[in-house]
């Protein structure tokens, strides 16, 4: 039974550090797009 319970608790911990690191993942490519937004807007504005 005690055996169970740590197996539950290491999965649980396991999908708590895999949701943090899906999220740090989706924060940095959500960057990454905001850096790209602004450099493609500064070229369309030297063009003018």
């Amino acid at each position: 039974m005690l055996n169970q319970e740590i197996k539950v608790r290491e999965m649980q911990l396991l999908d708590v550090a895999r949701r943090k690191m899906l999220h740090q993942q989706h924060l940095l490519k959500e960057a990454e797009l905001h850096r790209l937004d602004d450099e493609i807007r500064k070229k369309a504005e030297e063009r003018k």
